[in-house]
């Protein structure tokens, strides 16, 4: 009461405007939300492994190997440039802060060509469908032969939001039909 609606129609504009805007912030909030829930579900051993069934189930578990592999090879690179970046500092040796931020580990740049090979190649096996830009842009720094910490970012980045904006919402459904109640009793749950 006192309160008049908006009239004709660029009032009415305006309120779809607010109200699109609203739901674009609400659906950012949401995405944010539901990645925070994958990151838990990941974090719990038992949650993963039930994560894990469901993909095999909805041939989708190359996405989740896909996030595994990248956490363990951006572990390695971590350490390989912590020591390279060590050896560079007592050597002092001038020009060094550039290549500092590069990994140039032989055995992490041939780790990487096999994840881009497994994972992201056109006829990779287990093809994440990630874009062919980020595809590319992983392909052509890997050829340089040095390995930028985050040199996944932009695949790992798409597979997390697939994971957490279609299969999610699936997953919860799925934990409680009867297939996952088997599952969870198989493994003595």
């Amino acid at each position: 009461p006192g309160i008049a609606p908006p009239a004709g129609p660029r009032a009415r504009h305006g309120v779809l405007l607010r109200r699109g805007l609203a739901d674009g912030e609400a659906a950012a909030e949401r995405g944010d939300a539901q990645r925070r829930v994958l990151g838990l579900i990941l974090a719990d051993r038992a949650e993963a492994k039930l994560l894990e069934t469901f993909l095999h189930a909805e041939y989708k578990v190359e996405l989740l190997y896909f996030l595994r592999t990248v956490e363990k090879f951006e572990g390695y690179v971590a350490k390989c440039l912590s020591i390279q970046n060590a050896e560079a500092g007592d050597a002092a040796a001038p020009g060094l802060d550039d290549g500092a931020k590069y990994c140039r580990n032989p055995h992490a740049l041939a780790r990487g060509f096999e994840i881009y090979e497994r994972y992201l190649s056109p006829t990779a096996d287990y093809n994440v469908h990630a874009s062919a830009k980020d595809c590319k842009l992983v392909l052509s720094l890997l050829e340089t032969g040095a390995v930028p910490p985050g040199l996944f970012r932009g695949p790992r980045e798409f597979v997390t939001s697939v994971l957490a904006e279609e299969m999610l919402g699936r997953f919860a459904a799925w934990v409680e039909s009867d297939a996952a109640r088997a599952e969870a009793g198989r493994r003595g749950e």
